[in-house]
């Protein structure tokens, strides 16, 4: 028998949360999405907070990972890079762990829970703001 791969779960979990926001991210209906038994989930995370967090983890390495490898193929100043920065992140490719949609469903549900907020990672929110603003400027 051929286990579900974690990314797979972590991937419907962010399709579910850019259609229904986070009440939509259940395990029972994302085992059902992925034709599978809800019980393969608890082989990867602990619980239902757990994948919550590894989502947003993967979103934002995900959307930053994308960002910065178009911005820096590109060349330039600093002023051009800025330029491109905007431009990418306003179209950025909508796919499991990126779109309007999820960016959508995640600044609102940031709103909504301090948890979401709140820095989490080995780099708070804004050590990540330090080094984009040292990247661009270089």
């Amino acid at each position: 028998m051929t286990r579900t791969p974690r990314a797979k779960w972590i991937d419907q979990g962010l399709r579910a949360l850019a259609a229904g926001g986070p009440e939509a991210v259940r395990i029972e209906a994302l085992a059902q999405a992925l034709g599978v038994s809800k019980g393969g989930f608890y082989g990867y995370f602990r619980n239902r907070g757990a994948l919550l967090e590894e989502m947003l983890d993967t979103w934002e390495r995900s959307v930053t990972e994308a960002v910065i490898e178009q911005v820096e193929s590109g060349g330039g100043d600093a002023r051009a890079r800025l330029r491109r920065l905007f431009t990418l992140v306003a179209e950025i490719e909508d796919g499991p762990a990126t779109g309007v949609a999820l960016d959508l469903a995640i600044r609102d549900w940031s709103r909504r829970d301090e948890a979401v907020a709140a820095d989490h990672g080995a780099r708070s929110r804004a050590q990540v703001m330090d080094l984009t603003g040292k990247w661009l400027l270089r």
